[in-house]
């Protein structure tokens, strides 16, 4: 099933250049996708608080252009048909009022037991629910393994925020492009800015680690680890 709604950003969804901003983009997203589970009778939150919830494992985002304040836009999202594995997939693009595309993207999830910490089994019945398509909107997924840097060339600590912890008691899935974000020289967000975006998720951030974000550039992407007890928790990969 194609799940389709209209969105009106919000004023502080746009950044200092007049665009939506990342993470903004993703947080779109996001809402659309627990729209969908809603519909699906699959609530993100009351499912959380019963002791189930989906994680995001891999986020990969395409932009064609970055919306400006300019109205609603047009987002659709839908199950992708499963595979023989414990994660799924979920596809999104997104067009302007004119139906231009404006970026396409795709997400990678899992389902995990929030009182063990570990993953629960996906069932036939729960993924039906969806209605899932035989559609991808990228033509070579599942895309190749992102890998970090054999040497990094800064890295500074990284004070979380009571704000920063979610419904799951982790660091939100957006916020963590935010902290990339902050990493980077500012030349790299000037004119056209990001183009592609890819955010992996190895283990949660939680309220009682003390993170670090290391930054290395190869080429024109921009790769930053977030890093806890030395652990890798996210690796993310920003394309001019």
């Amino acid at each position: 099933m194609f799940f389709t709604e209209k969105v009106k950003p919000r004023l502080s969804d746009f950044g200092p250049d007049g665009r939506l901003s990342y993470e903004a983009i993703l947080q779109m997203l996001e809402t659309t996708a627990s729209h969908h589970a809603d519909f699906a009778d699959d609530s993100v939150i009351e499912n959380s608080q019963g002791g189930t919830a989906w994680i995001f494992v891999d986020w990969r985002v395409a932009l064609s252009r970055r919306p400006e304040n300019d109205g609603e836009l047009l987002v659709t999202t839908w199950a992708r048909a499963r595979t023989a594995a414990s994660a799924v997939f979920r596809d999104f693009t997104v067009a302007d009022g004119s139906g231009q595309e404006v970026l396409r993207a795709e997400a990678k999830f899992a389902l995990l037991n929030t009182g063990t910490g570990r993953l629960s089994r996906i069932t036939d019945e729960l993924y039906s629910a969806y209605r899932p398509e035989e559609k991808n909107v990228f033509a070579d997924s599942p895309t190749e393994r992102l890998r970090p840097p054999a040497a990094y060339e800064r890295e500074f600590p990284l004070a979380l925020r009571r704000a920063d912890i979610d419904y799951n008691g982790h660091v939100h899935n957006t916020r963590y492009l935010e902290f990339a974000l902050e990493a980077l020289p500012k030349e790299a967000l000037a004119g056209e800015g990001i183009k592609e975006m890819r955010v992996v998720f190895s283990r949660p951030v939680t309220r009682a680690d003390t993170p670090v974000v290391r930054y290395a550039a190869d080429g024109d992407t921009h790769i930053v680890g977030l890093y806890a007890e030395d652990a890798l928790c996210t690796l993310i990969a920003l394309k001019e």
